[in-house]
C-alpha cells in the first residue's frame, strides 16, 4: 500500500484492502427525539465477558456518531443475511423497540448496549457498550 518506510498510504488501497477481509454485518442503531438512525457496520466486535461488553467503530461524520453520543446507548442487530445499505431504515424492514433501542424485528441475535466509553480513533470513534 506504500512504496517504503515513511511513503503515504494510499487511502483508496488501504480501504480496498480492508473490505477484502471476511466479517460479519451489524446494523447498528439509535434513536434521538423519536428519530431512528441505523448505519451497518462491520467493525464491530465483543469487548469482554466480565463485564459484558461490545465494542463498535462509527465514522465521527456519520449523523449516527452524534446521535450515539446524545442517547448514550445503541442497539444491535446481528444479520444473516447482508444489506447493502442500512442508512436510513427502509419502511419494509420491521423495527422493534428492545430495552429502549430499535432492533431490526428478524435479526437474531440482537444487543442492548449502554455507552461506557469512547475512544477517539482518527476518524472515526471507538464505542464501547455495556450490554443490558
Amino acid at each position: 500500500m506504500a512504496n517504503g518506510a515513511g511513503d503515504a498510504v494510499d487511502p483508496t488501497l488501504f480501504r480496498n484492502a480492508l473490505s477484502s477481509f471476511a466479517t460479519g454485518i451489524t446494523v447498528i442503531t439509535t434513536e434521538v427525539n423519536g428519530e431512528i438512525r441505523s448505519m451497518t457496520a462491520n467493525a464491530f466486535m465483543s469487548g469482554s465477558l466480565e463485564p459484558p461488553l461490545c465494542i463498535v467503530s462509527v465514522a465521527k461524520r456519520a449523523r449516527t456518531h452524534g446521535m450515539q453520543i446524545e442517547t448514550g446507548y445503541f442497539g444491535v442487530s446481528i444479520l444473516a443475511q447482508v444489506r447493502r445499505n442500512c442508512a436510513s431504515i427502509s419502511p419494509t424492514i420491521r423495527l422493534r423497540i428492545w430495552n429502549r433501542c430499535s432492533i431490526i424485528s428478524a435479526a437474531r441475535p440482537t444487543i442492548a448496549a449502554d455507552i461506557v466509553a469512547r475512544h477517539e480513533c482518527g476518524d472515526h470513534s471507538i464505542f464501547v457498550g455495556r450490554i443490558v
